[in-house]
């Protein structure tokens, strides 16, 4: 939810985006890109104290995937059922971006060699970031980059 409650972002995993649904003013019931062609998968998101919204990557982007997006239905899920079987790890590596009000990414923090696996949570307390991960047993924490000027 924005700092004034106008409008609730939702991260769109697939699509690569965040998506603001207006929820009062002359643009309520409607919805917008609020930052869209993401370097990766967006997942969950959390408001920091100077309503920064913060989003994990999950993944980055990869060629194979984009191409597997845009490939028939039948083809998606014959991959996806060999993934399923195949199991792949995650990748190691963190991916957190800041996004202001506007849709600008203001912070862009990349770990990519971070022992750290698919962060899919990130929540901005007392000056740090917390990360959360689905395939990891434990929490990650760094301190809060400045914000660029």
């Amino acid at each position: 939810m924005s700092a004034d409650e106008s409008y609730v972002a939702v991260a769109e995993t697939g699509a690569h985006r965040l998506t603001r649904l207006w929820l009062t003013g002359p643009r309520a019931g409607r919805h917008d890109t609020l930052a869209g062609n993401l370097p990766g998968f967006p997942d969950n998101l959390s408001r920091g104290a100077d309503g920064t919204i913060w989003t994990a990557l999950a993944a980055p982007r990869q060629a194979p995937l984009e191409w597997l997006h845009r490939a028939p239905a039948g083809v998606r899920r014959r991959a996806g059922a060999a993934a399923t079987r195949l199991r792949p790890p995650a990748r190691r590596g963190v991916r957190i971006l800041g996004i202001d009000p506007a849709g600008r990414i203001t912070h862009d923090i990349g770990r990519p060699h971070a022992r750290y696996r698919m962060p899919t949570s990130v929540c901005e307390h007392r000056g740090r970031l917390i990360l959360g991960s689905l395939v990891e047993q434990a929490i990650a924490v760094c301190d809060l980059p400045p914000r660029p000027r």
